[in-house]
């Protein structure tokens, strides 16, 4: 003997058929929460240098820019500006910076310069990364934009 179980789901195709009609609005909602979180991210880590290196001059945070991708689905908080790079990454040892540089960074003389820049060739420097622990410290709320954006999909499809 042969057992069946018709299982029927009303208004089911006419659900699928709104959802996949949705596809513009989904990527809309994608981008959009994708832009506030890079953009929250982007004015955080601002924040944190400027509370972190007050003596900045500003190029370094005025370099980082959040920026989405094309499709939405991906998020970028970055920079250009090569000194915000090392102060992220640290600098290896070998090639000393110019003692100019390190005078106009730090108000030192020449002399004092010189050995400090001096010491940084010999034995690099130590990065002091702001960005990855910022997207740490704001993953709850990165998250609740993204919860917020497929909680008004799902509405839109009601």
């Amino acid at each position: 003997m042969v057992a069946s179980v018709h299982v029927e789901i009303p208004r089911l195709k006419e659900f699928v058929g709104k959802i996949h009609g949705m596809t513009d609005e989904i990527k809309a909602q994608q981008r959009g929460a994708m832009t506030k979180a890079t953009d929250m991210l982007a004015g955080e880590v601002k924040s944190r240098i400027h509370t972190r290196h007050p003596g900045a001059t500003g190029s370094a945070r005025a370099g980082i820019k959040p920026r989405v991708n094309a499709s939405g689905n991906a998020g970028y908080v970055n920079t250009k500006n090569k000194a915000a790079k090392f102060s992220q990454i640290g600098r290896s040892p070998g090639r000393m910076p110019r003692p100019s540089t390190i005078a106009k960074k730090f108000g030192l003389d020449p002399d004092e310069a010189f050995l400090v820049a001096r010491a940084i060739g010999r034995r690099g420097t130590k990065g002091q990364s702001v960005m990855a622990p910022t997207l740490s410290a704001k993953r709850s709320q990165v998250d609740h934009i993204f919860h917020e954006a497929i909680k008004r999909v799902v509405q839109s499809v009601r």
